[in-house]
């Protein structure tokens, strides 16, 4: 719901886990990671689209599911072409006339892919990544099972104390 004018870039399609008892956004849908030179297209195309419109959205939103499951390497890389075509605002005034973005969004699970440290998170704050939406649902051993999320109550801490200790929403 805060992401409401986010301009939607898609790093990856699909979900990584796609097994979670309540979701089925992605379940048609295998996962995968665009190579650079989709990602690169999806970039300009995302760009041709909206002309000059684009100044009406206020953040960039990484998807789909999970984006920063990616690994470090491929994520910085992504980040950083975000970064190139699509300027960031130091400080977001709302003043549509000189465009720029506030910051860069994106959804994590606790339990997939590579653990990201408070380091990784660092390398991403400095391109801009402004907020991490963690799919935490419940601490619960017992719900985390009936909801098919393999995590655990510490996974979850370590990250989100990574992400905090990196200065990260």
């Amino acid at each position: 719901p805060d992401q409401y004018l986010a301009l939607v870039l898609q790093a990856t399609e699909g979900c990584h886990w796609n097994h979670c008892t309540f979701c089925h956004f992605y379940r048609k849908a295998s996962f995968r990671i665009k190579s650079e030179s989709e990602f690169e297209k999806h970039l300009q195309a995302a760009k041709d689209f909206f002309g000059a419109a684009i100044r009406l959205r206020q953040s960039i939103f990484l998807g789909d599911a999970n984006a920063l499951v990616l690994p470090q390497s491929k994520l910085l890389k992504v980040m950083d072409r975000i970064n190139e075509t699509f300027p960031m605002s130091a400080l977001h005034s709302g003043n549509r006339e000189s465009p720029g973005f506030r910051g860069i969004y994106s959804f994590l699970d606790v339990f997939t892919g590579d653990k990201k440290t408070e380091k990784d998170f660092g390398q991403l704050r400095e391109r801009n990544l402004r907020r991490v939406y963690v799919g935490v649902e419940t601490g619960c051993a017992e719900l985390l099972r009936f909801l098919n999320k393999p995590a655990t109550a510490k996974q979850t801490l370590e990250v989100c104390l990574a992400v905090k200790g990196a200065g990260l929403s």
